[in-house]
Formats: structure tokens, C-alpha cells, sequence
């Protein structure tokens, strides 16, 4: 490959990724902002991420686009092998996964960071947050629920009942918090499913073996964080069953080395 061919390529797909990153941080700086001039109201801001999302996707797709169009015929032309055309559209490929990745990592930091502002904010306006005894400042979870809560100077439980505007951030939080807590198993969860993707039909057992573990991974972490603000949910296990019932009746069941091996679901 001649050098200015391999260097337009990657200026190219830097330029993409600055341009992402550019996006992506003016979008979290004007969602504070923003979050502040609605009033601690998450609604607008929420609805107003569509947009962002949109901008981000277009430049994600353009990678590919763009060797579709462009980049990878000029290089056939050029004459380069097979191995090399295939390594620099990797390149594109592995960038735009990146930056999906990052995407949706950014959404959801901008949701919880926003709700745990608007949780500080709104215990600030309840005298519960106070230890009745002593006055000092209770430390107070994340919940929608009345706790007690013990005092760290005197000792002393007082019960915290939280207040329509805190029930409302909470459940506004329960989402993007409990993802935050699974983004590494979430992450091995995407990286296993894209191996699949990039293997020829029949997927290997192996393969379809790592997803499934990764999709079980993800769920337990996600659900078991999640269950703090939906008690409801408090058997963890089944609702990751459940969770993963769908994978196997709508994808497992139509993989050809999943059904010869006799369908052999993790037991949990």
C-alpha cells in the first residue's frame, strides 16, 4: 500500500473519532447545562438526547460508507492483496464498534450523573435527611423506599421516607445506574456477540457458548444492581432466566451447532 494511500485512510478515520469525541463532549457539558435551566427536570433532556444520538450514529456509519464507496476500490485498484484490503477495512470496523460502544457509555453517564444531581438536589429540600437526634446529615442511598438509616456521629436510626420528587429521580436513575454498574460485562457481552457475527454460518459452539455466558454476566450484574431500587425483582436468577429465554428461542434454537449439541443452556 503506498503511503499516502495507508495515511489518508487513517487521517480519515482519526478525523471520524475526534470528530465523535468533540460531539460527544459538547453534548454532556449542554446536558448540564441544560438540566440546570429545565429546572432539574430530566424529561427535556432525555428527549432532546435523540438528537445527539442521531449526530453520532451518522458518523459511526460513515466509516464504513465511505470504503464502500471510495477507499476500498481505490486500493483494489491500486493493486493490493487481499490480506491488506481486509486489514484496513477492519480498521474502519473495529472504529466504528469503538465508537458505538461509546456512545452508548455516554448516554448513559449523562442520565445517572444527571439523576444523582437532581437526587442531591431534591434530599436537600427534606428535613429526613437530618438524624433527629443529633441534626447531622444522614447518608442516604439512592432509594424510592422509607429506610432507616443509622447515624454516623451518634448512632441513633431515624427512618427516611422520601418524598414525590425523590421516588421520581429514582425512577428516573433505575435504568442508567444499573447499566453503569454492568458496562464491563455489557462490554463482554457486545465483543462476544460481534465474534459471532464475524464467523461464517454455522456459528461454533464455542462461540454461541461465550454469548450466552457473556448475556448471563451482564444480566446478573445488571439485575442484581437494579433490584436495589425494584425490590420486586429480588429473585435475581429468574429474571435472568426469563431475560434469556428470548436468546434461545428467537437465535440459539436456529443455530445448527447449538441444536446438535443438544441445546446445552448454563444451569444457574
Amino acid at each position: 500500500m503506498s503511503a499516502r494511500a495507508h495515511e489518508r485512510w487513517a487521517a480519515f478515520l482519526k478525523q471520524i473519532a475526534d470528530r465523535h469525541k468533540l460531539v460527544s463532549d459538547e453534548a454532556e457539558q449542554g446536558a448540564r447545562a441544560a438540566l440546570a435551566e429545565c429546572g432539574y427536570d430530566p424529561t427535556p433532556v432525555a428527549s432532546a438526547w435523540g438528537a445527539v444520538t442521531h449526530r453520532l450514529q451518522e458518523l459511526e456509519r460513515r466509516i464504513i460508507d465511505t470504503w464502500n464507496e471510495k477507499v476500498g476500490d481505490t486500493f483494489q485498484a491500486e493493486g493490493y492483496d487481499q490480506a491488506t484490503w481486509d486489514s484496513e477495512r477492519r480498521k474502519g470496523e473495529d472504529l466504528a464498534f469503538a465508537l458505538e460502544n461509546a456512545r452508548q457509555a455516554l448516554e448513559m453517564r449523562v442520565l445517572a450523573n444527571g439523576a444523582r444531581e437532581m437526587f442531591g438536589r431534591a434530599l436537600a429540600t427534606q428535613k429526613e435527611r437530618l438524624c433527629p437526634r443529633c441534626g447531622a446529615q444522614l447518608a442516604i442511598p439512592f432509594t424510592h423506599r422509607a429506610i432507616n438509616v443509622t447515624c454516623a456521629h451518634c448512632n441513633s436510626v431515624g427512618t427516611f421516607e422520601p418524598g414525590a420528587l425523590l421516588r421520581t429521580v429514582v425512577a428516573f436513575a433505575e435504568h442508567p445506574v444499573s447499566w453503569e454498574a454492568a458496562q464491563q460485562e455489557w462490554l463482554a457481552m457486545r465483543i462476544a456477540e460481534r465474534r459471532i457475527r464475524d464467523t461464517r454460518s454455522p456459528a461454533p459452539l464455542a462461540l454461541l457458548k461465550d454469548y450466552e455466558r457473556a448475556q448471563i454476566a451482564y444480566w446478573f450484574r445488571y439485575i442484581g444492581t437494579r433490584v436495589h431500587f425494584a425490590p420486586e425483582l429480588r429473585d435475581v436468577a429468574h429474571e435472568v432466566r426469563s431475560r434469556m429465554d428470548g436468546w434461545y428461542r428467537m437465535s440459539a434454537e436456529h443455530e445448527q451447532e447449538w441444536v446438535r449439541a443438544g441445546r446445552p443452556r448454563e444451569v444457574f
